[in-house]
């Protein structure tokens, strides 16, 4: 996949959670914030690197290293 083509998914990724950080109070916990649609994780990631990255707690940082899993 092209380099333009990850970097518009992981826009179209970071505006949703834009769009989603102005609902925040509609949201039950801040980490539904940081989420990445599962079909680009599917998609664009080994069962090693998905397995990595669940046993991460922190929301925010799972979000962030998925999205430099994704770019790279």
């Amino acid at each position: 996949m092209a380099d333009n083509m990850k970097f518009e998914l992981l826009a179209d990724s970071i505006k949703e959670i834009n769009v989603k950080a102005g609902n925040a109070a509609k949201s039950a916990t801040p980490s539904h914030q940081f989420m990445t649609k599962p079909e680009l994780l599917v998609n664009h990631l080994s069962f090693s690197h998905i397995r990595e990255i669940m046993v991460i707690d922190d929301a925010f940082e799972r979000f962030f290293i998925t999205g430099c899993c994704i770019v790279t």
